[in-house]
């Protein structure tokens, strides 16, 4: 779908597939620019539905807390959901912490284990919405 500096989108299954494309999100200015692509992308998406792949991310730190949040609000504001999914340790470590994911399972709606499955998570969970 496109690509920018920071994240690349695409759309499989009827799901807005983000990659993050940055190993470290540690400055201010980076994932401040990071939040505008996520959200373009989002805003141009013709899905509600959205899976952030964090599977490039090796280091976060507090600064990049802002985008992904503002990136979930985005997509539950349009009346969809998004997770967080091929996250490693660490990186999954930091959003238990801040509380953007309850626990790291296969099958949770916030953080799932790869893409395929954040995909067939959210379209259960649209399905059972409607």
């Amino acid at each position: 779908m496109s690509e920018g500096l920071h994240v690349t989108s695409r759309i499989e299954d009827d799901v807005l597939i983000i990659t993050i494309k940055d190993p470290r999100l540690i400055d201010y200015d980076q994932v401040r620019a990071m939040r505008t692509e996520i959200e373009l992308a989002i805003d141009e998406s013709s899905t509600k539905l959205v899976a952030v792949d964090m599977s490039n991310v090796e280091m976060i730190t507090s600064v990049a807390i802002l985008p992904l949040v503002g990136g979930s609000g985005r997509a539950r504001h349009l009346g969809g959901e998004a997770v967080f999914c091929n996250m490693s340790e660490m990186v999954n470590y930091a959003l238990e912490t801040c509380k953007l994911v309850v626990e790291h399972r296969s099958h949770s709606q916030q953080v799932v284990g790869v893409a395929d499955l954040a995909i067939a998570t959210l379209k259960a969970g649209a399905e059972s919405t409607e």
